[in-house]
């Protein structure tokens, strides 16, 4: 071979070198690029996986206090009407008794008359 050629082969080696060189470094530059992004993205599904988690814990807390809430307002409805119907029950009971005690005084004579003409035999 001749000094032209080998000159040649070796000026081509060295460009092919540093094309290679500069290729390889610009893959191994996107890799850890790739691995970053894939480090990153993991990162942000834990963080998105902990925001979800407390926004579900704080919805649960919320529907447990909002359900709380409403079976108080229940049960003091509940006892409200309760109190109301136990409050004409006796109401009417009352009514009921007055008018008894009314028509007692009333009949009262007549009645202790018609025991009595009943025990004695008329």
């Amino acid at each position: 071979m001749s000094k032209a050629v080998k000159s040649c082969r070796s000026f081509f080696s060295k460009e092919v070198n540093e094309v290679m060189d500069d290729i390889i470094n610009k893959v191994l530059d996107i890799e850890d690029q790739a691995e970053k992004l894939i480090e990153d993205t993991k990162k942000d599904e834990e963080n998105l996986r902990g925001i979800y988690a407390e926004k579900i814990e704080n919805m649960r807390q919320d529907i447990e206090v909002r359900s709380d809430t409403r079976i108080k307002e229940l049960d003091a409805l509940e006892e409200l009407e309760g109190a109301k119907v136990c409050a004409s029950i006796e109401k009417s009971s009352k009514q009921s008794i007055e008018k008894m005690q009314n028509l007692y005084q009333q009949k009262k004579n007549e009645w202790i008359e018609v025991i009595y003409q009943n025990v004695i035999g008329r």
